[in-house]
Order: C-alpha cells, then structure tokens, then sequence
C-alpha cells in the first residue's frame, strides 16, 4: 500500500533496526536511504516527495531518551510523518504524536510483520489525509521566515486583534474580571517569600512523589533559582486568583508551576533567571523553549503525568511562539505559569525586588511584546505588578532623597489632608478611565507629573502606573467625587 507514493528514510541513531529489516523493506518495493547525519536530515528529507522518518535510536534507554529528545526539539521535522523504533519508546508515543502526526513507536523486540503493519498504517492515515507534498527548499526557506515573521507578530490570542492597543484590551479585561476592585495581594510580592508561608497558603504538593520530584527540583536550582521557583508558585496562585478560574485550571497551573523547571534545573541554572525579551536574548528563549519541552517529556513519562507534561510542553510552544494562545484550560494554565515565570524574570535581579524592571515590563507590555500571553492572564499580571510597585514607592529612590524630612511631611500631609466633598482619594490600582484629576498629580521629589483637570483614559493610567516605578507620586491620587462615583 502506497510503496510508490511514499520514502522512507531511516534516521539511523542507534543500533535497534535489525539489517534484515531493510531488506525486507526493500523487497515489498518501498524506497529506503539511511541517513546518519542529524544535519543533513532535513535537506534529505525536503529532497523527496513524500518521505516518512524510521527513527532508529538504538537500544540503550538513556541514548533513546536523547535520541527522542532531538525529533521533539527539531520543529522542522514536524510535518513529516514519524515511526519511532528504540527502546522503551512506547513510553514516548503521546508525547511524540503531539508534535508529529501520524507518530507510531515500536518496542524491542520487534517481529518484520510489526514494522510492515507499522508503515501499512502510517500509509493508510497519509492516503486518508491526501497529504500535501512537503515544500521544496526555496519554499522551505520563504515558508519559515514568513512562520518566524507571523510568531512575533500574529501568532496571539484573537482578542489582540480586536483593540487598539493593549492598555483598551487590559481595561477591557479589568471589568470582566472585576480587578478594579480586588487585590491580588501584589504588595507582597516585593518581599521576601519562604516555604512555609507557602505551605501555609497550601501551595506545596500533596502527592508524595511531585513533592519529591519538586524538592528535587529545588534543591538543584540553587539559592536564587529556588528564590524565583518558590515567587512564581505564589505569582501563579495570584493570577489565578485574579482569573476566578475553576478549580481543574488552578490545579493544572499549579502543577505545571512545581514541575515546569525539571529539566532546566537539572541543567542550565542561569537558564531558570535570564530575561528572554530582548531582541538580543533570542537564544535564551529557543533554550528554554527546548528545556521546556524536555520537561514535559519527563513529566509524562516519568511521572505519567500526560495531561501536565502537555501543560508544560505548550509553556515551551508558547515562549517559542510557535503556537498562539486559546482559550481551553490548559492553554490557560500554560500562559498563567508561563506569565508567573517570565514577570519574577523581569521584576526581580538576584534577590531583590527591581522597580526599574518592573517599568520594563510593563513598557514592554504595553508595546505589545508579550502577545504569547492569554489577554484574561496579561489584565492580571498587570494588575498584580501595579500592586507592587505601588505598595514601595519610594524604594528606587536615593537615600538622600526618600530619607529627606521636608518630602516626607509633604507627603504626608498630602495623604491625611481632609477633603472636601467634592474630591476622593483613589489608589492608583484602582483608577479607571473616565476619572478626572482634581489636583495635580506630583512625584515624591515634588515635581508635576500631571496637572489637574486632566480626563484619565487608559493609555495615561498605564503611563502612570509605569512611571510611578521610577519615579514615585505622592498617592493616592485625587479626583473629582461625583465622576468617580459614576464608574463604581
């Protein structure tokens, strides 16, 4: 069935393809090269018609993981059809069928009738799908830049088509979810976290073994990677807090929160920190895209835990933008961790709380650098760094300056002064477009930021909150009664 139509290509990594096998290949008429050079794999592959991968990867277990571990990280072999033969690679086969369809994996030992029915069924799926022709080189070539194009511009939830600009989607995202009037408790974030307040918020691991794999974990990262570990389990916890997600969500997020880091931890420590969002930080995010990915085998396979592994893997499709973000609970899961991780990235350097990242992100926020993320997931990401910043406003300034007794009387008479009527104090995480300054809006050092009457829409807000990192105000802000009662 299909000899004619379709090639096979043995990508030969291992010594588990018996040799009588490709002669009986050969003898039912199917077309065979073997290739021993990952590198050269992919040219060979786009050289033939219609070709499907015999992935040897040999008979020792840990070689095969490697071996398995490569297909899944080489996302220019996905569209090729792919049978597996290694050993213990049926432990592979949900994974692999993920990234490759169809996939079929063949334990050791195999019969030469087990081969056969395994291309006879490969062959049977790709005549049902009348599949396309993968594309020439030059096609390849053009196909891949306009993919990497589209990632970074496209490749998003539906919902950042719909606005103009990301602070209107936030806001838009702040009323249905209700944050105008919820804390998300971001003034705890710039302290220092331990594990038993963890515990005590219950968001350690009950399952003995999680809990051992996610001690594991821990104790490998090292001090600061254990910082940023145990900040994006509470951050996770608070986003999804912020999203009333049902309970599954929560517990699917939390999951993917203890193990997600398995693999990088095991490996590349400084990998659990680096910033990925700059331009220049490319490599850092296809590594942790593929450490990601080797997470999420461990977990389903390991652990066989599937439905977390594929929490995780698509954390990893996510970074990568290889995949935009949907709206099912476990596309909602994998961009709350995914949030939780790159927010502590960004907002904290070696330890301590960083105001200045905090601007940064945010900035990068509202330039729309982060459209991997789910928009319900961004509104509360905001939301809780806004609580941060301003739960600390005067730390990013000097000593001189924070410390100055004049400053801090004038800030104080600014927050117990009695209003009239006519005027309310409004916590700057709790602004809304629409409201209207009474006074002007002054920074700690005493300068104007913003002069009074002015109508605050969502873009100043924003502007605010980003500004008020590096240059603390003299909050709450004051605004007019009657306009403020009016958005309640």
């Amino acid at each position: 069935m299909g000899s004619s139509m379709h090639d096979i290509v043995v990508a030969k990594r291992g010594e588990a393809l018996a040799a009588n096998s490709l002669e009986s290949l050969l003898q039912r008429g199917y077309n065979t090269q073997v290739n021993t050079d990952p590198r050269s794999l992919v040219n060979e592959l786009r050289a033939l018609a219609s070709p499907v991968i015999l992935a040897d990867c040999g008979t020792d277990e840990e070689k095969a993981y490697e071996a398995v571990k490569d297909l899944i990280a080489s996302p220019e072999l996905h569209c090729y059809p792919l049978i597996v033969l290694g050993k213990n690679s049926d432990a592979y086969e949900k994974v692999l069928q993920r990234y490759f369809k169809p996939a079929v994996t063949l334990v050791l030992p195999y019969e030469l009738e087990d081969l056969a029915r395994a291309f006879d069924y490969v062959f049977s799926v790709l005549d049902r799908k009348d599949s396309a022709q993968p594309p020439s080189p030059e096609d390849q070539h053009t196909t891949d830049a306009t993919q990497t194009e589209k990632a970074v511009q496209e490749l998003s939830h539906a919902l950042y088509q719909q606005f103009d600009g990301i602070p209107a989607l936030v806001f838009m995202q702040f009323s249905k979810l209700r944050l105008f009037e919820r804390t998300l408790e971001g003034a705890r974030y710039p302290h220092p976290l331990d594990e038993q307040e963890l515990r005590e918020r219950d968001l350690y691991p009950g399952e003995s073994k999680i809990a051992e794999v996610f001690a594991a974990i821990l104790d490998a990262a090292g001090k600061w990677g254990k910082g940023h570990l145990l900040r994006t389990l509470f951050i996770t916890s608070r986003i999804v807090e912020g999203l009333g997600a049902k309970t599954s969500v929560s517990g699917l997020s939390l999951s993917a929160a203890w193990l997600y880091p398995w693999a990088v931890a095991e490996v590349e420590k400084d990998l659990l920190r680096s910033d990925y969002l700059s331009s220049r930080s490319a490599s850092v995010r296809m590594s942790l895209c593929s450490r990601l990915k080797d997470s999420a085998i461990k977990i389903s396979v390991e652990l066989g835990l599937p439905q977390p592994g594929r929490i995780v893997a698509l954390m990893g499709k996510l970074i990568g933008r290889e995949e935009a973000c949907l709206d099912g609970e476990e596309y909602l899961a994998a961009s709350v961790v995914a949030t939780a991780d790159l927010v502590d990235r960004v907002c904290f350097h070696n330890g301590f709380w960083n105001p200045r990242g905090a601007y940064s992100l945010l900035r990068r926020m509202k330039a729309g650098k982060v459209k991997e993320i789910h928009p319900a997931v961004l509104a509360c990401a905001t939301k809780f760094v806004a609580e941060a910043i301003s739960s600390s406003p005067t730390v990013i300034l000097p000593h001189r300056v924070r410390n100055n007794p004049e400053l801090q009387a004038e800030a104080k008479r600014l927050a117990e002064m009695e209003l009239p009527p006519n005027e309310v104090r409004v916590p700057l995480t709790q602004l809304r477009p629409g409201m209207r300054l009474s006074r002007s809006l002054v920074t700690f050092d005493g300068r104007e930021l913003l002069s009074h009457d002015i109508l605050l829409d969502q873009d100043l807000i924003w502007r605010i909150w980003q500004l008020s990192a590096v240059r603390p105000i003299n909050g709450p802000v004051i605004v007019f009664a009657s306009e403020a009662r009016n958005l309640v």
